[in-house]
């Protein structure tokens, strides 16, 4: 049975069939005896279905053929809940979804369902209650019924929208696959489908991840929306004039395949649709106002900027996308996360600086929004700072694709683009509209791991969408040997040579990462 650290070294090595040790051990925080104990645990089931082993005796690790062909196929999105074992953050989160959805719980059957000692689940609850406390929320136990979590119902829903937020904006969420799967009975690509399907329909738009985000967010509540049907959240909104929105519409649809009908619960939903939708055309008044205080923005932006934008109106077309979902999500408290955020400001500071000031002139309307909105607004205004690379047909051509949509995939448009010149990058485009571009694209460079990108035939490379220095001649490195593949040696072969003859770890290290200097 593999646990998450040994699928996170597979996800490494399907990107890459030969890692020097020390960067999978920086890039997993692992230590050296972490990675070496998982890597034979991997080697162990590879011994298992008879296929070629991982070697890693060196200070480089090495995938055959045919283990790299296994592991593409066992880290698909499909997780099979038997062969996988929780961490402790994850189960924390796990025991908060289980044991708000329905009735106590006893110790015995939570350590069963989570496939842990009685010991561990006792360490667990424990650090599930001190969590609990700084949101508001008790974990309770009577005697002879088991555990449960007592609070305020906002309180409750906040903190599973934040959880499930916060997974899906750093793309760790297998977890509910299983939860959906395994506890709930829930088929969970059928409600993705349904509900993928009628937005379309009703032509809403998510961006990728907050397209999770809700619903993941949605089937979690479903039992505590039939519990509490009536539960909206405190707002000075006339949620009346919500019933002319497409979100009410499409609201109303999906509740309507869970046989709920109750005014207040739709209204509920269309309030997670109106956090996680993109904004376009003004639908009703409410929206209109809002277009306002997006246009304010922009015109506070160019001001202070003193940059004189030609195309203002796609800027605020563009902008809009997210400043509306943004408003609404200040405006009913729902939860955002950027991991992005830290980085965006340390690298695109004076940027950053000029959105957060120009935001100041509708302080009274939306309130101080945190560093997490701010950066998305920085991000999809880079858009209109950089100028686009001509295009040479015969440059080979690359995507370039993010779980977060189309701002993010900015910032690494931004430094792909310097980086390498003698490739032509395509735009940024949805992640959604890969496969039917890819027929006409050579290489693929994305934020995020997928078996399936790696399925395409096309070689394609996990980055960071802010990449270090040493990240970026990592990727050098990768990407040139590629392009001129014809004309150059393998670096496994070369490595393999030199390995023979230099012991020293450290000069190993060098000579992979680009830093070996001749003397």
């Amino acid at each position: 049975m593999l646990d998450r650290k040994q699928f996170l070294i597979i996800q490494k090595l399907v990107e890459t069939q030969i890692i020097s040790k020390q960067v999978l051990q920086e890039s997993l925080t692992m230590t050296s005896r972490q990675v070496d104990y998982n890597l034979e645990k991997i080697n162990d089931m590879l011994r298992l279905n008879k296929i070629n082993v991982i070697n890693y005796d060196g200070a480089f690790i090495s995938v055959p053929e045919d283990a790299h062909d296994y592991m593409l196929t066992i880290s698909s999105e499909v997780l099979d809940p038997d062969k996988y074992l929780f961490d402790r953050k994850e189960r924390i989160d796990l025991l908060f979804l289980i044991l708000i959805n329905g009735g106590a719980v006893g110790i015995n059957d939570l350590a069963n369902v989570l496939d842990v000692s009685l010991s561990t689940m006792h360490k667990d609850l424990r650090e599930l209650k001190t969590k609990l406390l700084s949101q508001n929320l008790k974990l309770n136990y009577q005697i002879g019924q088991g555990y449960q979590i007592l609070g305020a119902e906002k309180d409750i829903r906040w903190h599973l929208a934040e959880i499930i937020v916060d997974r899906v904006s750093t793309d760790n969420y297998r977890m509910f696959k299983w939860f959906f799967n395994v506890v709930q009975g829930q088929d969970i690509q059928s409600y993705i489908k349904d509900i993928s399907d009628k937005a379309h329909k009703l032509n809403i738009s998510f961006v990728e991840d907050h397209k999770m985000q809700f619903i993941y967010t949605y089937v979690a509540e479903l039992t505590r929306i039939r519990e509490y049907p009536d539960y909206i959240p405190d707002s000075k909104v006339d949620y009346q004039k919500l019933k002319g929105t497409v979100e009410y519409k499409l609201a109303e649809q999906i509740l309507h395949e869970e046989s709920i009908s109750n005014t207040n619960s739709i209204i509920y939903v269309t309030v997670l649709l109106l956090c996680t939708t993109i904004g376009g055309e003004s639908k009703f008044n409410f929206d209109h106002q809002v277009f306002e205080y997006n246009r304010a923005f922009v015109k506070e932006f160019a001001s202070l900027s003193g940059i004189d934008f030609i195309n203002k109106e796609d800027i605020e077309k563009q902008i809009y996308t997210h400043f509306r979902s943004m408003y609404f999500r200040e405006l009913f408290g729902f939860p955002i996360n950027n991991p992005l955020t830290t980085q965006i400001k340390h690298v695109y500071s004076d940027v950053f600086v000029l959105v957060k000031r120009a935001l100041l002139v509708l302080k009274d309307q939306i309130g101080s929004l945190p560093d997490s909105e701010v950066a998305f607004l920085t991000i999809h205004l880079l858009n209109f700072i950089y100028s686009e690379n001509n295009v040479d047909d015969k440059k080979p051509v690359a995507a370039i694709v993010c779980q977060n949509g189309i701002a993010t995939s900015t910032l690494l448009y931004l430094q792909l683009t310097n980086i390498f010149p003698e490739i032509e990058f395509l735009p940024p485009f949805k992640y959604e509209e890969l496969k039917e571009k890819i027929t006409s694209i050579d290489m693929i460079f994305s934020t995020f791991y997928r078996a399936k990108l790696f399925a395409n035939n096309k070689p394609c490379f996990i980055v960071n969408p802010i990449m270090t220095p040493n990240e970026k001649n990592i990727l050098i490195q990768k990407v040139h040997l590629l392009v001129n593949r014809r004309n150059a040696l393998s670096l496994s072969s070369v490595i393999n040579v030199v390995q023979k003859y230099v012991s020293d770890k450290n000069i190993l290290d060098d000579i992979y990462n680009g830093d070996c200097k001749i003397v």
